[in-house]
């Protein structure tokens, strides 16, 4: 009902009843009623507006979110997987390298020499392409390994190199004592290796374990 109708009919009413004080006193009551609901109403009405603009809101962003967290469950997905595979394929190449390590302690000969060395050439590839993969902690460690390996393969050359000399051409700066001493550095390098390979084998081991 419009204000003014409402305005209206209570004029009429208290004219009609000589504007009797307990009657003004209901048509107020009464009056103050019909206002307050009016109020209320429009008051309901701009509350269901607003809340249904603000739920259009945060459903819109929920949308958002769960977009967002699926490409990232993806490429997590996808970066787990790889990164699985990888580690599955540097510990075979280390595991060989061990094998390899282990033979030319055995046998220091050219044969023995060049099969170690293009494998820890192609091991050593293999982890600087895949770097982008390979966790921090343990690349560092590799390079620990590869390092202590490089002094191992040095020795090794040399010592292969004196084997292959005949005694009268050894030249005077490589006393009976050099090759001794090349042993017992290889011996400390292939300690420190062996060690160093135990570690990141329990490394990899916790990571495939996240990433499988």
């Amino acid at each position: 009902m419009p204000n003014k109708d409402v305005w209206e009919i209570t004029s009429a009413i208290i004219l009609s009843f000589g504007g009797s004080s307990v009657i003004l006193i209901g048509l107020s009551t009464w009056l103050g009623k019909v206002w307050a609901n009016r109020l209320l109403e429009k008051d309901r009405l701009k509350y269901n507006s607003e809340l249904e603009t603000t739920k259009a809101k945060y459903e819109k962003q929920l949308e958002t979110y769960k977009l967002q967290l699926e490409k990232s469950k993806s490429l997590f997905f996808r970066y787990s997987e790889h990164q699985f595979t990888l580690y599955n394929e540097l510990w075979r190449l280390l595991y060989k390298l061990k094998l390899l390590v282990n033979e030319l302690w055995d046998q220091a000969n050219f044969k023995n020499l060049r099969a170690f060395a293009l494998h820890f050439e192609k091991t050593i590839d293999s982890v600087e392409k895949h770097s982008l993969l390979i966790e921090d902690k343990h690349h560092d460690k590799l390079n620990a390994i590869f390092n202590t390996l490089n002094k191992f393969k040095v020795n090794k050359e040399t010592i292969v190199k004196l084997k292959d000399i005949k005694e009268e051409d050894i030249k005077p700066d490589h006393n009976s004592d050099t090759i001794p001493r090349y042993v017992a550095q290889n011996n400390e390098s292939k300690k420190q290796f062996e060690a160093l390979l135990k570690i990141l084998e329990r490394d990899f081991k916790k990571q495939i374990r996240v990433t499988g």
